[in-house]
């Protein structure tokens, strides 16, 4: 398993994140196009309630150069792969912070836990968070 620690904006974030992937053999996956396309209705709700969350994509992804829907389309879609997971969002208006909660459960093959990353991440003034 990787540890990925990072801080710093949402962008810092993902740079530091996609520095840390591009060590890992099977980073950055391959979507087709179409599949890429379908993310788009996904972005539009995540820039409704977190809308940090795509900065950080944009970091990451300029840190790798690749297509921003890649990570887009491994996060926060059902059109990953075949292992299924369960995704769901909060918004701001019903947590006490005021701030949106955007929680994922990944379900891993035993063999792809090679290429697992937890991560913790420290945002300017935001809540701390860690994920994988």
């Amino acid at each position: 398993m990787h540890q990925i620690e990072s801080k710093g904006t949402y962008y810092e974030i993902g740079r530091q994140i996609g520095k840390k992937l591009s060590k890992v053999k099977s980073y950055p996956p391959k979507f087709t196009k179409e599949v890429l396309e379908k993310t788009l209705p996904y972005e539009e709700v995540a820039k409704k309630y977190t809308p940090d969350l795509l900065e950080e994509f944009r970091g990451l992804s300029d840190e790798l150069d690749i297509d921003y829907y890649v990570p887009l389309t491994l996060e926060l879609t059902p059109y990953r792969f075949q292992a299924q997971c369960l995704v769901f969002a909060v918004s701001g208006e019903h947590t006490r912070s005021g701030h949106p909660v955007l929680a994922r459960s990944h379900e891993w093959k035993e063999e792809e836990s090679v290429n697992l990353a937890v991560c913790h991440t420290a945002p300017e003034g935001k809540l701390k968070s860690v994920g994988y």
